[in-house]
């Protein structure tokens, strides 16, 4: 039997494509699987989402409004180092309060942390949330290496966030 060259090019194009796509999904497999695993054991998390652009990989994770941040965050960034070495940046974030005074008092500190992030009026910004939580209740701020830690106890809601800052000398983008 005589094969054609057109078939022939049109077999072997298959057979590459084939063999691409299966190597993607070999890839994808190895890779999320032990994430989802490693994120799924956490009860703290209610929902993530993870993104890969090359080898880097984002993952957004909503928490409990009742853990410990501090404590899940070097638990969970443990474990993915294990898994994606350096390659990786973790965005925790909480659900917002359903109360609109918190909601409104969650946005301004939200913007007043996102201005002493770009002008560095790191004492303006305390000054600004000592008279903001003076009649509402105590909050904190503290840098511990490359993070952020804040929250704030209002009316008995308690709530604390973590927000990357970036390494030494850059602006944490």
């Amino acid at each position: 039997m005589k094969i054609r060259w057109p078939v022939a090019i049109i077999v072997s194009i298959i057979c590459i494509v084939v063999f691409l796509v299966g190597i993607r999904m070999y890839d994808n497999y190895t890779i999320y699987t032990p994430l989802e695993k490693i994120l799924d054991n956490h009860s703290s998390i209610e929902q993530y989402e993870h993104t890969k652009q090359g080898e880097f990989h984002t993952i957004s994770l909503t928490l409990d409004n009742s853990v410990d941040l501090h404590e899940v965050h070097e638990e969970i960034d443990l474990e993915l180092s294990k898994l994606l070495g350096e390659n990786f940046k973790v965005i925790y974030s909480r659900r917002l309060p359903k109360d609109d005074h918190l909601f409104d008092l969650y946005w301004r500190v939200e913007l007043a942390l996102e201005d002493m992030a770009k002008n560095g009026s790191y004492l303006q910004t305390i000054k600004y949330l000592d008279e903001l939580f003076k009649d509402e209740g105590k909050y904190f701020l503290k840098f511990n290496r490359n993070w952020l830690y804040y929250g704030w106890d209002v009316k008995g809601y308690e709530y604390n966030n973590i927000v990357y800052v970036g390494e030494e000398g850059t602006d944490g983008s």
